[in-house]
């Protein structure tokens, strides 16, 4: 307990110096082990540690399709927290600044409540889930499945079954019921398995490759699909 509280005080003082230093945009804010990435919208940057870097996100064991299904998809993901809910107050220089067309900004905001709507109220083991909370992920998410599967259309062995299966795999969890509680109070990420179920059926492939049909589980009308971008 002493010893996580030196650190603390280190880390806090730490904190308190860098309001009388530059700016350090080649800071990063996660530790090369951990299994994670991030955009930082005040560098207009995003970091991948070197943890994430193998499977079920990367692998030279896996196929292409599997790799832009992984890896591919939360790469895009991240770059798409520039032009989510938040990412898009900040200019290119990570300056908060309004940049967009009223009539652009207008139009993502519809997109966003439509996209809030697909999640919100959604029923999970933990409860239901909150739409506004986690709109800025999902918006990340649906454009990062839509960019790493446009990219993988076009290599010559493209196999979207693998692309989708794959996409579903990152997103595995293992957790106890008051965990997922907690997380659902306060995480701005879908749960798991929304992650996992809900992007794909906003994409018309999806419906191609797995053959879903009005009456399964998983379809979605194409007048309630969200294309943000």
């Amino acid at each position: 307990y002493e010893d996580a509280c030196s650190f603390d005080e280190l880390f806090t003082a730490r904190y308190y110096e860098k309001f009388s230093e530059e700016v350090d945009k080649s800071l990063w804010h996660m530790p090369a082990h951990m299994v994670n990435a991030y955009y930082s919208p005040d560098s207009n940057t995003i970091v991948f540690p070197a943890a994430i870097l193998q499977a079920p996100f990367y692998s030279l064991e896996q196929t292409a399709s599997q790799n832009y299904g992984g890896i591919g998809a939360v790469i895009a993901h991240e770059i798409s927290h520039a032009f989510d809910n938040n990412g898009a107050q900040f200019d290119k220089y990570g300056n908060l600044n309004k940049w967009w067309a009223d009539e652009d900004y207008a139009a993502f905001e519809k997109k966003q409540e439509e996209m809030i709507a697909i999640f919100d109220g959604v029923e999970t083991e933990a409860g239901p889930a909150n739409g506004k909370l986690i709109v800025s992920e999902n918006i990340a998410d649906q454009g990062g499945i839509t960019a790493a599967m446009t990219a993988a259309q076009k290599e010559a062995d493209v196999n979207l079954a693998e692309f989708f299966s794959q996409w579903g795999k990152i997103w595995r969890m293992k957790a106890s019921l008051e965990f997922q509680q907690m997380l659902l109070s306060m995480d701005v990420h879908a749960p798991a398995k929304l992650r996992a179920n809900i992007p794909p059926t906003n994409l018309e492939e999806f419906y191609q490759t797995f053959d879903v049909k009005e009456g399964d589980e998983m379809y979605r009308a194409p007048d309630k699909r969200v294309k943000i971008w």
